[in-house]
């Protein structure tokens, strides 16, 4: 679950996306034995640097998950603006 708010990342650059969402997550402890020794999936909508699904996979890691598979929905491109 996320522990504090940011700013929004949509105008960010990837450095400070990645900055941005550092600590932001953490596994709520009344799930941790749920997560604890198990495989998790992470479902996501849009992966674009990875900074956000990177910061809840180091969440799930520290509540003990023995591994994380992050699924998206879509990829944004670099360099990419226009939403066809």
């Amino acid at each position: 679950m996320r522990v504090r708010e940011g700013p929004s990342q949509i105008s960010l650059p990837p450095d400070q996306r990645r900055t941005n969402v550092e600590g932001v997550f953490e596994v709520a402890l009344a799930i941790r034995g749920d997560v604890e020794g198990r495989e998790v999936t992470l479902v996501g909508d849009v992966l674009t640097t990875g900074a956000t699904e990177g910061d809840a996979v180091l969440a799930l890691e520290r509540a003990g998950a023995s591994g994380v598979l992050v699924v998206t929905f879509a990829r944004a491109l670099p360099g990419r603006t226009r939403i066809l």
